[in-house]
């Protein structure tokens, strides 16, 4: 019969040669492959083809990588394949033979064997040819069979007993020809696994929410592998150790297989209780020392009755609240455990809370000196990665590193604050006293002209030597000048030498002119000049004039721009009007009349231009 059950994309042809009479060519399009009928190879045997992969052009073009040919068999009617060998498309450019023996999962009375090639570009590339394929298979007739120990096999006479064996040993197998009297033998030795438990997670009540881990560990053997059921409410079913999350009670099996095939089973009762989640939280994880942090049990789940208790209590507020601020004087390890009391279930969690130690510090020591110019400072720590920054940064040079140099000739206190990356900090502080700070003494000055000054050199422990030649410690200054002093420190011998300058500004000029009379009805103006002054009169106006209409003493305080201040006052009085006792009068023509104006001692203009107190008049 036929060797051959189906082919695909392939045909008998020489096109890429042969060696005995035609091969099988495969050129086409698709999946190209030559499948056996089903072959008895129950007893075993071997499988021998020659094999040729084209490497030139057509209609034998070269195969690429990967478009290489496999050798599979089937023992369930093509089911399912499984590979024996892979033949590379590069090391078959002629036809070359190749046995394989037939493996013991092939030994079946219906196997088929299949070559394949994995990729191909279509039709007229990646050629290749199959020929001579003989299947050899053994045939055990007229032999004669003796397994020893016998009494560990199902029958010791024929060739493929079942063994049951006591323990690891071998087992020979010694057969006869009959035809031609040859004995020949082999052994096989069978390893056997010894018996083995499991030691499962003891059965247990859960209100974790996170659910609980199991395990199953096996006493002897290797290579185990473990399938656990149900598995829908576990992490993975394949593992040794599974964490189980059920929302009821559920009874777990495990079965645990070794590598030689031996199974043992257990199983675990896990029972739910109401259901909780707890996590350990707090505000800060990172503390400097000194500072605080706020931990927090959070819960998940519907229980209200729950007691709280946190570990240790010593630096905790209220160890017994869900909430409670901490504070670690080192790196602690909060332990927080959570009792619901109407079931008992507890759970346990931790947040490690790390404290940043003291740091240690030093700087230059306190110091007095004649002058501060120069001086350098320093500062000396165990902060890692250190962020250093002096104050006040207006008097020194590199204000933000370890060595700064003082630029400012005055007395200081000068701050350092050594940082590291998480912002806990160091502090230290310098003082330097400068024996003259030209900062604690006194600035130019100013005086109104008349005022006098006193200059104070301060330094009561000092020599003093003015410029005037005075030796105390003040001096009243009444003009304008540069007055200078000389100082000596006696304990510290340090001299230094001050100059201030005095001005003296000259008063306002004001002046409301000389006292004044005015006839009842005018108005007179009063200036007090100087714009832009401050001015303050008598009669709570504050403008440079004011008008009047009544009599009184009018003043003025006048301040200028120098805060130099100058007065003035003026009597004004208002006069009442003359009376004039004329009036009309009737005469006979010819006749004269003489009016008198009254008001004697006063100046007089009359119409007829006369000036005299009366006049006569004819009519």
């Amino acid at each position: 019969g036929t060797l051959w059950g189906a082919l695909q994309n392939g045909t008998t042809s020489t096109a890429c040669g042969s060696i005995t009479g035609d091969a099988l060519y495969f050129d086409g399009a698709g999946q190209r492959s030559a499948t056996t009928v089903a072959l008895d190879v129950s007893a075993g045997g071997s499988v021998q083809f020659v094999l040729k992969i084209g490497d030139g052009v057509a209609p034998c073009e070269n195969a690429d990588p990967g478009d290489d040919v496999v050798l599979e068999y089937s023992v369930n009617g093509g089911g399912t394949w499984t590979l024996m060998n892979t033949y590379w498309e590069f090391l078959y450019p002629t036809f070359t033979t190749i046995t394989e023996a037939i493996p013991a999962p092939a030994m079946t009375p219906n196997t088929l064997f299949r070559w394949r090639q994995l990729n191909n570009g279509g039709a007229g590339e990646d050629n290749w040819s199959l020929e001579d394929v003989a299947i050899a298979v053994v045939d055990n007739t007229g032999l004669t069979f003796t397994w020893t120990p016998s009494a560990q096999v199902s029958d010791p006479a024929i060739k493929d007993p079942m063994a049951y064996p006591t323990g690891t040993g071998w087992f020979v197998l010694a057969f006869d020809d009959g035809q031609t009297g040859c004995s020949y033998s082999d052994s096989v030795r069978i390893d056997v696994d010894l018996p083995f438990s499991i030691d499962v997670t003891p059965d247990t009540t859960i209100c974790d929410i996170a659910g609980i881990q199991l395990d199953a560990v096996p006493s002897s053997g290797s290579n185990h592998t473990w399938l656990w059921t149900p598995g829908a409410t576990l992490n993975a079913d394949f593992l040794q150790d599974p964490v189980a999350t059920p929302n009821v009670t559920t009874t777990y099996n495990v079965t645990v297989t070794t590598g030689f095939g031996c199974v043992e089973t257990d199983s675990v009762t896990i029972t739910v209780n109401q259901l909780l989640g707890l996590t350990a939280t707090s505000s800060l994880n990172n503390l400097c020392l000194g500072d605080s942090t706020e931990l927090d049990a959070q819960i998940s789940g519907s229980a209200t009755d729950l007691v709280f208790s946190w570990t240790p209590a010593g630096s905790v507020d209220q160890p017994t609240a869900q909430t409670s601020w901490a504070h670690p004087v080192t790196t602690t390890n909060y332990i927080v455990t959570v009792t619901d009391t109407i079931t008992q279930c507890s759970l346990v969690d931790s947040i490690l809370v790390d404290v940043t130690s003291l740091y240690g510090i030093s700087t230059t020591a306190d110091t007095t000196l004649c002058s501060s110019i120069g001086l350098p400072l320093q500062v000396v720590h165990n902060v890692p990665n250190a962020i250093i920054q002096w104050s006040p940064p207006q008097f020194l040079a590199g204000a933000n590193t370890a060595n700064p140099t003082v630029t400012a000739d005055t007395t200081a206190q000068y701050a350092v604050q050594v940082t590291d990356p998480q912002g806990c900090s160091a502090f230290d502080t310098v003082n330097v006293e400068v024996v003259f700070s030209s900062l604690t003494f006194f600035s130019d000055t100013s005086i109104c002209a008349g005022d006098s000054v006193v200059i104070d050199a301060g330094f009561p422990n000092a020599d003093h030597t003015w410029s005037t030649g005075a030796t105390t410690q003040s001096i009243t200054v009444f003009s304008a000048g540069a007055y200078s002093v000389v100082m000596l420190d006696v304990l510290s011998s340090c001299q230094s030498t001050f100059t201030t300058n005095v001005t003296v500004d000259p008063l306002p000029v004001v002046d409301l002119g000389p006292d004044t009379s005015l006839c009842i009805g005018q108005n007179w103006i009063l200036d007090a000049g100087n714009p832009g002054a401050q001015y303050l009169w008598n009669n709570a106006a504050t403008s440079q004039t004011i008008t009047v209409t009544n009599d009184s003493t009018y003043s003025v305080v006048v301040t200028d721009a120098n805060a130099c201040v100058q007065r003035d006052s003026i009597l004004v009085t208002f006069d009442p009007l003359p009376v004039i006792p004329i009036s009309d009068a009737t005469v006979c023509v010819s006749d004269t009349v003489v009016l008198d104006a009254g008001n004697p001692g006063s100046s007089y203009v009359w119409s007829t231009n006369e000036t005299t107190q009366s006049i006569e008049v004819m009519v």
